[in-house]
């Protein structure tokens, strides 16, 4: 049979693509697990070293995550004690807030039992605070420093899955620094 020719189509009537097709939509590929960044940071230096040897071990992970250091800086506190008992330290909070004294209770190795009357970035600060403490009718306080700067981490995840995920905080290193998704 002889071949009709066919009438012009107008360009408007043609099908247009849309489009592509993902792979993962074809019935051949497995799907492909979502992957998003976690972090968890404060991470004090001798968690770092667990986190480390935990994540050069662990497969799958190569070049997925970071440890990044910061320092957290001094602090410096208008102290007193520390106390002899607990009652001695619940005597001392009374007349403090009988006095409308702001203060908090210590437990930083060496300094508890003890009180804070105000907390400074910087020695000075403290000094100046004490002097105003003083002058208020405080005695028996002085500057103590209540950290050194500090040493922190932050464990970065990058790309993992929430399977990976799942089994990093399954494992325990992090104790109680929970996985954030990244800012």
């Amino acid at each position: 049979p002889d071949a009709q020719p066919s009438e012009p189509v107008e360009p408007s009537s043609m099908p247009v693509a849309t489009a592509p097709v993902p792979a993962a939509a074809s019935p051949a590929a497995a799907p492909v697990p979502a992957a998003s960044c976690w972090q968890a940071s404060g991470l004090p230096r001798a968690q770092e070293i667990l986190v480390r040897a935990a994540l050069e071990n662990m497969d799958g992970m190569q070049g997925r995550w970071s440890l990044a250091e910061s320092v957290l800086p001094a602090r410096w506190v208008v102290y007193l004690g520390p106390f002899p008992s607990e009652a001695a330290l619940q005597q001392r909070r009374s007349e403090l807030r009988r006095a409308g004294i702001d203060h908090r209770e210590l437990s930083a190795p060496g300094l508890a039992p003890g009180l804070a009357l105000g907390t400074y970035s910087t020695q000075e600060a403290a000094q100046r605070a004490l002097s105003d403490a003083s002058r208020q009718g405080i005695s028996g306080a002085r500057v103590a420093q209540e950290r050194p700067d500090t040493p922190v981490y932050t464990l970065r995840l990058d790309g993992v899955s929430d399977a990976q995920r799942r089994r990093i905080e399954a494992m325990g290193i992090l104790r109680d620094r929970p996985l954030q998704r990244c800012p």
